[in-house]
């Protein structure tokens, strides 16, 4: 009986009040939300030894655009950031973040160049009709890169061995490699110097050396041009992250965010949903500081998940001035105000009560 008075007595008062006194009140929805940047880049490695990049658009809440670089099984290769890129806060549009190196690619750049040596070196004795050696001198000069070459295959095979069994560097490998690769070609311009100088020059010979050059020229642009791909730039400016504790299939390379543009992501209660609409004003207060920041809703999600208990949805909105704040940074927590608009003191009671009897 009791219990049934006490409740007779708050409505009696919320007509009342509604009735005599004509004022308005602001209806404020509170919360806390998790501030993020509007975009993020990702540059990782993963397991099986793909280079990954990926753009995730927190603001739609999707990956909004993703490439892969995957390395041939055998090959080696390093990323390698940029000098003193680690020391910066600030990373511009379009800066050099690192470079892929691979062992691959070089090499055959390396072959292809020392073909193309040779074969204008042909071509030269093809169009002049000198004879650059004597037979003799000729043969010495391939003896000497005979034995050269022969050296570096030795050498080759046990630098490969000694890297199979992990006692040597990747890069020790890497340059037998190239070693050998130098003296294969100079034992092969040897040759064919020997051969031209033995049989003399035939004039189809001439054209075909052309069209051979020429083609090497292409290739070896084209293997240029792919290299130069392999340079790792900032798809958009912002503050490169650090950050600790993460997942460990993928090994982050480097994670810049966009510092253009935060959002927040909010939890609102659903007795309080019907209130909030898009385009209202958020009134943000980091947990770090004082300073008070102004978002305005731009979504309101239409999935319900329980949240500390209690049924609610997520409001998302973006922050009208991301340079009033200097301590925000992704991630930080804040206090939501939600501005509803004013109400009468009846309807703000009543919406009250409508809060006291919500299960």
């Amino acid at each position: 009986m009791k219990f049934s008075r006490k409740y007779l007595y708050i409505i009696a008062v919320i007509i009342i009040s509604g009735i005599l006194l004509p004022m308005k009140v602001n209806y404020r929805v509170t919360s806390a939300g998790r501030v993020y940047s509007e975009k993020e880049w990702e540059l990782a490695r993963t397991e099986d030894g793909r280079i990954t990049s990926t753009i995730k658009d927190h603001l739609l809440g999707i990956i909004s655009a993703y490439g892969g670089r995957e390395i041939k099984r055998g090959d080696i290769f390093d990323f390698e950031l940029e000098g003193g890129i680690l020391q910066k806060k600030y990373i511009k549009k379009g800066e050099k973040i690192g470079r892929l190196y691979s062992n691959d690619l070089k090499r055959l750049i390396v072959q292809l160049e020392g073909e193309l040596a040779v074969e204008k070196a042909m071509y030269d004795v093809y169009a002049t009709g000198e004879k650059p050696q004597t037979v003799s001198e000729a043969q010495s000069s391939l003896t000497l890169a005979k034995e050269n070459f022969d050296i570096q295959k030795k050498l080759l095979e046990r630098q490969k061995k000694l890297y199979e069994d992990s006692l040597i560097a990747p890069q020790d490998y890497d340059k037998a490699l190239n070693d050998y690769e130098v003296s294969r070609i100079n034992y092969e311009l040897a040759q064919a110097k020997l051969t031209s100088i033995s049989t003399g020059e035939k004039p189809e010979q001439l054209k075909l050396s052309k069209e051979k050059i020429i083609l090497l020229e292409n290739q070896i642009r084209g293997l240029k041009d792919r290299q130069g791909e392999m340079e790792i730039t900032s798809p958009f400016s912002g503050i490169l992250i650090h950050k600790k504790g993460r997942n460990a299939a993928l090994e982050i390379l480097a994670n810049v965010v966009d510092t253009s543009r935060f959002i927040i992501v909010t939890p609102v209660q659903l007795k309080e949903l019907k209130y909030v609409k898009l385009g209202q004003k958020v009134t943000l207060k980091l947990f770090n500081s004082d300073c008070e920041m102004e978002a305005t809703i731009v979504e309101i999600d239409n999935a319900i998940q329980v949240i500390n208990g209690k049924q609610a949805v997520y409001a998302t909105a973006i922050m009208d001035n991301n340079n009033k704040c200097a301590e925000i940074l992704p991630g930080i927590l804040s206090m939501t105000v939600i501005n509803c608009g004013e109400l009468t003191v009846f309807e703000y009671s009543k919406r009250v009560m409508e809060g006291l009897f919500y299960r």
